[in-house]
Formats: C-alpha cells, sequence, structure tokens
C-alpha cells in the first residue's frame, strides 16, 4: 500500500476490483498520520501556538484519522497542501480522505451495476389475463362497481355493504301531491327568482318555436 500513498495515483477505473478492496479496508497508520500532521503545522507555522497545544492538535489528528487507510490520509492532506492557505482541522483532512474513498466505492458500485444480469424484459398483460390477475386478487366486477359508488368507503365490505342497499327516495317522490308540504315547495319554487327566470327562458324559447312554426306554414320561412 505504501505506493498509493505517493504523490501520484492511479485512478480508481484503471485498478482491478481486488486491489479496490483492498484499498478500502487497509487498515490505518497513526506513526504516519503524525508524521504529516507535522509537516502540515510546519507549513502553516502558528508562533502563538504553545509546545502543550501543539501536542494536543497533534493527538486529536491521530485520534481522528488513526482508523483511515494510510493512502487516503496522504491523499487528504495532499489535497489540503495543494489548494489551501491556512492550518486544517482534524475533521477538514478526514472529509479529504472520505472524498478519496468514496471515488474507490463508487466505482466498485459502477461495476457491479454493470455486472448485474440484464432484467429479463416484462411481457405486457392482455386485458383476459388482466381481468384473471384482478379476480384473483379479489378485484371482481361487483367490487370495483361498489367502489365507484362508494369511493369514500372505509373498507371493501362498506362499500359492497352501500351498493346492495335500496335506494334513498327523495320525500318529494312519496309525499301527497296535495299535501301541505308539496304546497310549501311549490310556492318556495314559484317565489325562486332563479327558478322564475328561467321559466321565462322557456316561454320566450316556446314562443319563438311557435311563430317559426306558423311563419313556415303561412309561407314566410323559406
Amino acid at each position: 500500500m505504501n505506493n498509493l500513498a505517493k504523490t501520484k495515483y492511479n485512478l480508481p477505473a484503471q485498478q482491478p476490483t481486488d486491489k479496490l478492496k483492498a484499498a478500502i479496508s487497509a487498515p490505518g497508520d497513526e506513526s504516519y498520520v503524525l508524521e504529516r500532521t507535522r509537516v502540515c503545522l510546519k507549513a502553516f507555522f502558528d508562533p502563538g501556538m504553545s509546545d502543550q497545544d501543539r501536542a494536543s492538535l497533534l493527538d486529536e489528528f491521530a485520534r481522528a484519522l488513526r482508523n483511515v487507510p494510510r493512502w487516503a490520509v496522504a491523499r487528504g492532506f495532499d489535497a489540503w497542501m495543494r489548494t489551501r492557505t491556512r492550518r486544517p482541522s482534524p475533521a477538514e483532512i478526514n472529509i479529504e480522505a472520505q472524498k478519496a474513498i468514496r471515488e474507490f466505492t463508487d466505482e466498485l458500485a459502477h461495476r457491479r451495476r454493470m455486472e448485474a444480469p440484464d432484467e429479463p424484459p416484462r411481457q405486457r398483460a392482455d386485458q383476459e389475463a388482466a381481468e384473471r390477475i384482478m379476480m384473483q386478487a379479489g378485484f371482481t366486477p361487483k367490487r370495483l362497481d361498489a367502489v365507484r359508488q362508494a369511493p369514500m368507503a372505509r373498507t371493501m365490505d362498506e362499500a359492497v355493504a352501500r351498493s346492495e342497499a335500496p335506494p334513498r327516495l327523495h320525500w318529494s317522490e312519496t309525499a301527497d301531491p296535495d299535501g301541505p308540504e308539496m304546497r310549501a315547495l311549490r310556492r318556495a319554487r314559484d317565489e325562486n327568482r332563479i327558478v322564475q327566470e328561467a321559466r321565462a327562458q322557456q316561454r320566450i324559447a316556446r314562443s319563438g318555436s311557435s311563430w317559426g312554426d306558423e311563419a313556415s306554414d303561412d309561407g314566410y320561412a323559406a
């Protein structure tokens, strides 16, 4: 694995699968983490940092990166040294290292997808087969009709019960035509403005039709 920690890296797509897996599961190297951290701290030297603070910071880097593969730690520090102008935190180097590892895991996932057998083409069921499948699932024509008639039913049994119940008649269908209820209903309709306008339109339409018939009989219409 030492060659993976060098500045020159092989692209994951150029490496065999077994090497990718070995790189991902490679052990960490705490001594290498401390070595790279010391170099990094020298590059971003802080004259105000005490020896005790520097030792504590080295310990933080070691704890954050001791289980990260050595080559990924190298990638993390190298990426930071090339592009940044301040001292990193252990978390920031770990983020860069995980980016490098993700290149390998993404390549392995891509290869697994490419190696997976193609799914057989799905055949579209004809009408007969579709009806048979629906019947086997319990969706008989009777039940489907029940769902259409009672879309708000909470269960299939409730929908079927509603669809089989006798139709509920409006009270006006059974009331006495000359009874007080019907007289009140007719009076309310006569006083309703919308009903009055509709009746007027009907009278106009009937009178126009009658005039047209008479004109036609008299020979005034073509």
